[in-house]
């Protein structure tokens, strides 16, 4: 609406038809304003503008009119030159999407696994906690920029303690966050009324934390986010508890999925939290977790969330356990995470499961279906292109790796990282680079891997030369990638 002319607004009308799913109205103005002899002119014509106006129509906008500089005339014009052209009406575009007043982040097949920090958070934090009750607000904010620059996508933030005001506290926490950070914001509280002041004044689509399977819960945060709008996460509890089987993990995920539709949320709207309880209590929990997020993912058609670091409460070595807990769920088809983006083994296990994943361009359920049918995903090189990215084909799907994660010293046509990482047992595949030596001095084949070369023993040197597909076998997989037996 106003400050353009319609020709100046096309492309930025073609961008929100893509992507929206209501209705585009477009009124632009009737050119830029100049000011001659004392007088505001518009530099457009009626006829100059319905021609103008028409492509925009063409483009998929809804309803269109005019705005400064417009007349009737104008207006008589755009009805005779668009009234032929047949209405569209918008389509669900099914995506889900958060933002902040100026960055979006997508979830989902389609995207990068969501990292949500965790850290503006008292839960364990002492220093958290006590920043809330001195009302510390510099240092949330530090906390804040620290997870942006660690790689988070996204914020939790949390500020429940029972010494402060929570209602009056989340709001000036997301308030002064928004006016400094880009990052879209997750609203993390059980306090309906402190979660309705918070997303009545963010600035943006936040994602909500959380509603579950309990009637009451339910009948009262959903309303909420109709209201305000959002995507909320669904606890997978009920009032029968926490199921200790992905069974019943799932029937409370369709009956939330259920509930939300009855008040006009849609399922791209709800992300499903699997629910991660410590092994140390129940050591299959994590299987069941596991399977959770994987049948949502695959039965469901559904996005999921964990909040990783509760796998391993109470127990030592906890980065190992995360890390590598992590990155079996995000080969379980897992959406978005909420971690401490600073952790460091954590962010290796998600950038080595991603750039596996964004190279091979398969979802999670195409992958463990190919890997599981016992077929090995060969590439084959194409070229580099000019962005300096080698293009390769994949199980029959074309793809792309920034040269970056290729081994020193490739070159076009030379397939030289195509490690597809699995679960273990699966069966996977590396190009032979060349032959090296281990650390004890015996021959050993150099085989490709991203950012990373891993060495492997060959008992046959005289029969695989340079180029050849090597099979291998995962064992066991570390946050850096996985080990193989030849």
């Amino acid at each position: 609406n106003c400050s353009l002319g319609p020709a100046a607004m096309l492309s930025t009308v073609k961008r929100l038809v893509a992507a929206a799913s209501v209705p585009v109205l477009v009124n632009p103005n009737a050119g830029l304003p100049e000011s001659i002899d004392g007088q505001t002119v518009y530099n457009v014509d009626a006829h100059e503008f319905a021609k103008e106006m028409k492509d925009i129509v063409e483009a998929g906008a809804h309803a269109v009119g005019g705005c400064c500089g417009t007349t009737p005339e104008y207006i008589q014009a755009l009805i005779a030159e668009v009234e032929d052209i047949p209405f569209i009406p918008p389509a669900p575009k099914h995506k889900t999407v958060i933002s902040s007043f100026s960055r979006t982040a997508l979830i989902g097949d389609e995207a990068q696994p969501l990292i949500i920090g965790e850290r503006i958070n008292p839960t364990g934090k002492k220093r958290f906690k006590q920043a809330l009750i001195d009302h510390d607000i510099d240092y949330i904010i530090s906390q804040g920029l620290e997870q942006e620059k660690a790689g988070a996508h996204a914020l939790d933030v949390n500020v429940g303690s029972p010494e402060v005001d929570e209602v009056e506290l989340i709001q000036e926490v997301i308030g002064k966050l928004q006016s400094i950070l880009p990052l879209p914001l997750q609203i993390d509280t059980s306090n309906v009324e402190a979660m309705e002041k918070a997303l009545r004044m963010y600035n943006g689509k936040a994602l909500i934390n959380s509603v579950n399977g309990k009637e009451e819960t339910m009948e009262a945060v959903f309303p909420l986010v109709k209201k305000y709008g959002g995507v909320v996460i669904g606890l997978a509890l009920d009032e029968d508890g926490i199921a200790d089987t992905a069974d019943g993990r799932v029937a409370v995920a369709r009956k939330i999925y259920e509930r939300a539709a009855d008040y006009g949320i849609a399922k791209e709207n709800v992300i499903i939290d699997g629910l991660c309880m410590t092994v140390s209590a129940d050591p299959e929990s994590a299987l069941v977790t596991l399977e959770t997020i994987r049948r949502i993912h695959d039965e469901l058609g559904g996005n999921t969330i964990l909040g990783v670091s509760n796998i391993s409460f109470g127990l030592p070595a906890r980065e190992l356990i995360n890390s590598y807990f992590f990155a079996m769920a995000l080969q379980a088809g897992l959406s978005s995470a909420i971690i401490n983006p600073n952790n460091k083994a954590m962010m290796q296990a998600y950038r080595t499961e991603n750039s596996y994943r964004s190279a091979a361009r398969l979802s999670p359920a195409e992958l463990r279906a190919a890997m599981a049918s016992g077929e090995i995903l060969q590439a084959t090189a194409l070229a580099f292109d000019t962005r300096r990215q080698l293009r390769f084909e994949l199980g029959g799907v074309k793809a792309v790796m920034p040269f970056a994660q290729c081994a020193d010293g490739a070159e076009t046509g030379t397939v030289r990282d195509i490690a597809v990482l699995t679960r273990v047992g699966r069966p996977t595949c590396f190009v032979i680079e060349g032959l090296d030596t281990d650390e004890d001095g015996a021959p050993c084949y150099r085989l490709s891997r991203a950012k990373a070369q891993q060495l492997c023993k060959a008992e046959y040197l005289d029969t695989l030369s340079p180029g050849d597909i090597l099979p291998c076998t995962v064992t066991h997989i570390e946050p850096f990638g996985a080990f193989c037996d030849v």
